[in-house]
């Protein structure tokens, strides 16, 4: 499991001058790349030449509304990894002070593409 934080900017918000869930999954995207660079991996080369990430499902359940200016917090594991595709799950919480409120939940399912076709996950000690 790893920490990342992330201040919410006016980009964040949408029509309703709320976070909403299209802008929520924009954040878990940026989070995810980060997450995989510091494991000097990327989506479009996971683990060799022509082999991609792709999305295959996803969600996004929110229970509490932010703004601009919040401080999100975001646990994001690893989890369910099987031959070709794994999970990543989220938890979303605002940061108020030292207090953390759990404000929402997400996760991605992700498979692996080499020539457009599914194949076999590399071995990383972390997946």
């Amino acid at each position: 499991m790893t920490f990342f934080s992330r201040r919410l900017r006016v980009s964040d918000m949408n029509y309703g001058n709320h976070l909403g869930i299209i802008e929520v999954q924009h954040i878990l995207h940026d989070v995810r790349v980060e997450f995989f660079e510091s494991k000097d991996v990327s989506e479009n080369n996971f683990g060799g030449e022509d082999c991609r990430l792709v999305a295959t499902e996803t969600g996004v359940r929110m229970s509490k509304e932010s703004s601009i200016g919040d401080v999100l917090s975001i646990k994001l594991t690893v989890a369910d990894v099987r031959k070709v595709r794994f999970k990543v799950d989220y938890e979303i919480f605002k940061v108020n002070g030292e207090e953390r409120i759990l404000i929402g939940k997400a996760w991605v399912q992700l498979a692996l593409l080499k020539n457009n076709k599914l194949t076999e996950l590399p071995s990383f000690n972390w997946l």
